[in-house]
């Protein structure tokens, strides 16, 4: 779990399998088609696509906050006042999250 500042707000973002069922059913979209999308950035950083990034964050934020109400991806964005695409921190948080969520790599093989 982590916390990122997106338009002045503080949220907590969790990966986890049921991010996965609330992405789908959302965009439906697969998170981790998408995620693997975003590699190809560093090569052709015009590819980026902010939307992608807050599609990732706001199923995560909803999976932080399962069990409670959560707005739809509309209306998430609609309460946003901005959003920083400059701030490095935000988007790492977000997609390093996704990452460690769904790859653990050597983490698995190694009992971590």
């Amino acid at each position: 779990m982590r916390e990122v500042n997106i338009g002045g707000k503080d949220y907590k973002v969790v990966a986890s399998p049921i991010t996965l069922f609330f992405y789908k059913k959302e965009f439906k979209s697969d998170l981790l088609g998408d995620l693997m999308s975003l590699r190809g950035l560093e090569h052709d950083p015009e590819a980026f696509d902010g939307e992608l990034i807050l599609r990732f964050a706001w199923a995560m934020i909803k999976t932080a906050k399962l069990g409670m109400p959560f707005p739809t991806f509309e209306q998430w964005l609609a309460s946003l006042e901005y959003v920083n695409f400059e701030d490095t921190e935000m988007i790492l948080n977000i997609v390093e999250e996704a990452q460690e969520g769904f790859f653990r790599g050597d983490k698995q093989s190694k009992g971590e």
